[in-house]
C-alpha cells in the first residue's frame, strides 16, 4: 500500500524573491552584514516544481531546506554557461563561497548539465525557462525524464528482458537525459519551472546589472532568496510511515504538519459494455487497456500528447462506437454472452499501481464491485482474471501510421525468437496468469521512438498538419480495435460492414 509515497509540503506552489548582497567578501566576519535591505517578492507562477518521492528503500525527487534556500543569481544562456558550476564559476566571482540559484534554459538540463549540478556542494536551486514559443529541440534530443528501463523492478521478467527487446537494445535508450532517469535522481536542491515571464524578467535584468563580470557595483551581488519547496518526507516509505504512528505523531508531527507525507492514489476508470445482467454461461471479456497518467521530473509540467492521451483518444473513440451502435452490440452480446472492459488505469507510470489493483480486485472476486456485508445491494457478477480472453493494450500512438503488435512469446508455441513484451499494463496480468492472451498495439517497434516520453515536451508541435496527420491515424486505430470487439461478441460480417467511427469527435 505504501510502496510509493509523496512528501507532504508546507505550501501549495514555490515563491521566492529578489535581495541584494553587499560588499561580499571571503572573510567569515563580513557574513553577518551581508544582506541589503533590498527584497523584492516574487511570484515564481510555478508550472511544476520537483517533488520528493519515496520508495521502500530509497528517496528521490526534490525539495528545498525548511526555511527555503537562497544563492547569488546565475545566468545560464550556454551549455559553456552551465559548465561554470565544475568550479562554482570562479572566474566570475572569486571572491563568493556561497551558494548560487542558476536560472536557465529548460533544454540545457541535458545529462552533461544534470550530472554536474547535481555533485556541486554550491547549487542552491534551479530555475527553468520554459521553451518559447516556436522553439523546439531536434526530434532526436533526449527528452525523457524515465530511465532507460522503465519500470524495471515490476517487470514480468527478471532478466535482461525487463529493459530491452535484446541486450543491445534498451526500450527508452533514445529518450532518457540519464540512464536512471532524472526523476529518480535524489536532487539536493529544489527545481522549478517559472512562468511568471515579468518575475524571470527582473531577475535576469537584476543578474545582468550586478553579477556580469563587467558590471560590477561596490562589490553587491544580486541573488534570490527563499526559493521554499519543502518536503516533510525524507529516508523511505517505509521510515516515513513509521514515524506518522501514533507514538510519534503527537509529540514531533502535529506541531508542524498534519502528515509527513502520503500515499500516491487516483482512480482508475472501468465500463463493462454492453451493460447487462449476470452472465448464464460463464461468458468472457475484451479488455481494451490505457493508461491515464503520465510523469516527468516536474510531475505538474507533463502534457502527455503522445505518452498517453493519443491511447485514450483511440480507445474512447472505439467506446463511443458502441454507444453509436447500441443494438447492434447488445444484441450480439445476450447471444454470445461475451462483452468489453474498458479499463483506463492510474498509477503505471508507478510500477502499475492502478493494473496492479485492478488484477487484486479481480483476483479477490471484488470486481467490478467489492459487495458490502451490510449492503442489500445487488452487485454485479465478480469478473474473475481468467474470464479475460484478449486484453488489448494501446499505448504510444505517434500518428505515423505505423501500428506494432507486441506479445509475450512465451504464450506462443510458434515464437521461436522468444518475443518481449515492452513496459505495459499487461505485465500485471500476466505476473499473475501468463496464459492470458494479451497484445500491445504501439507506434514503436524494438525501441521507443518518442524521445520526449514521459517529459514537459510530450505535445504537438507540427501544427494543423500533424493534428491531421493523427486524426487519421488514431482512426485507423479505432477501427482497429472495433473490429476485434465486434468480432468477440459475435457480430456477423456483414452487420460489421454497416458500422463506422465517428474520426472527427
Amino acid at each position: 500500500l505504501y510502496s510509493v509515497v509523496a512528501g507532504r509540503s508546507s505550501m501549495g506552489a514555490t515563491a521566492g524573491c529578489i535581495l541584494l548582497l553587499a560588499a561580499l567578501a571571503a572573510h567569515a566576519a563580513a557574513a553577518g552584514k551581508m544582506k541589503e535591505e533590498v527584497v523584492v517578492e516574487l511570484p515564481f507562477g510555478s508550472s511544476g516544481f520537483c517533488i520528493r518521492l519515496l520508495n521502500a528503500t530509497h528517496q528521490f525527487g526534490c525539495g528545498s531546506s525548511m526555511n527555503g534556500d537562497e544563492g547569488v543569481i546565475v545566468v545560464a544562456r550556454t551549455k559553456i554557461d552551465v559548465m561554470g558550476a565544475e568550479n562554482g564559476w570562479k572566474e566570475r566571482f572569486p571572491d563568493y563561497s556561497g551558494g548560487f540559484v542558476v536560472i536557465m534554459d529548460e533544454l540545457l538540463l541535458d545529462g552533461d548539465a544534470a550530472s554536474l549540478l547535481h555533485s556541486s556542494d554550491r547549487i542552491a536551486g534551479v530555475l527553468l525557462m520554459p521553451v518559447k514559443e516556436g522553439e523546439a529541440a531536434s526530434d532526436n534530443t533526449p527528452l525523457s525524464s524515465e530511465p532507460v528501463c522503465p519500470n524495471q523492478h515490476s517487470s514480468l521478467y527478471s532478466d535482461w528482458r525487463a529493459c530491452g527487446s535484446s541486450k543491445e537494445k534498451q526500450w527508452n535508450d533514445n529518450g532518457a537525459i540519464v540512464e536512471q532517469g532524472m526523476r529518480f535522481i535524489d536532487w539536493p536542491f529544489p527545481i522549478t519551472r517559472v512562468l511568471n515571464g515579468s518575475s524571470l524578467e527582473m531577475m535576469i535584468k537584476c543578474h545582468d546589472a550586478y553579477n556580469l563580470p563587467n558590471a560590477r557595483k561596490d562589490g553587491r551581488l544580486c541573488a534570490v532568496g527563499n526559493v521554499k519547496t519543502f518536503m516533510h518526507a525524507s529516508g523511505s516509505s517505509t521510515v516515513c510511515v513509521r514515524r506518522q504512528t501514533p507514538k510519534w505523531y503527537d509529540e514531533w508531527i502535529a506541531p508542524i504538519t498534519k502528515a509527513l507525507c502520503e500515499p500516491l492514489s487516483d482512480y482508475s476508470l472501468h465500463a463493462i459494455l454492453p451493460s447487462g445482467g449476470k452472465s448464464e454461461k460463464g461468458g468472457s471479456y475484451l479488455a481494451v487497456i490505457a493508461k491515464m497518467d503520465s510523469v516527468s521530473l516536474l510531475p505538474d509540467a507533463t502534457p502527455a500528447t503522445y505518452s498517453t492521451m493519443t491511447s485514450i483518444v483511440a480507445a474512447l473513440t472505439a467506446a463511443k462506437v458502441i454507444g453509436d451502435n447500441l443494438e447492434k452490440f447488445e444484441g450480439a452480446s445476450k447471444r454470445s454472452d461475451k462483452r468489453i472492459i474498458f479499463a483506463f488505469l492510474h498509477g503505471e507510470s508507478f510500477d502499475y499501481l492502478g493494473s496492479s489493483r485492478w488484477v487484486y480486485d479481480m483476483e479477490q472476486g471484488a470486481f467490478p464491485k467489492r459487495k458490502s456485508e451490510k449492503s442489500s445491494d445487488e452487485v454485479l457478477e465478480p469478473i474473475l482474471l481468467e474470464k479475460i480472453a484478449l486484453a488489448v493494450e494501446l499505448q504510444q500512438l505517434d500518428g505515423s501510421g505505423m501500428l506494432h503488435a507486441h506479445v509475450d512469446g512465451k504464450n506462443y508455441d510458434a515464437d521461436k525468437k522468444g518475443t518481449v513484451l515492452p513496459p505495459s499494463s499487461l505485465h500485471s496480468i500476466l505476473k499473475r496468469n501468463r496464459q492470458t492472451p494479451s497484445v500491445l498495439l504501439t507506434s514503436f517497434d524494438d525501441q521507443y521512438s518518442n524521445p520526449r516520453f514521459h517529459s514537459a515536451f510530450d505535445r504537438l508541435t507540427g501544427g494543423k498538419e500533424e493534428e491531421e496527420r493523427l486524426n487519421k491515424s488514431l482512426a485507423a486505430v479505432a477501427r482497429g480495435v472495433v473490429a476485434l470487439m465486434a468480432d468477440h461478441v459475435g457480430i456477423d460480417e456483414e452487420t460489421q460492414k454497416t458500422i463506422d467511427i465517428d474520426q472527427r469527435w
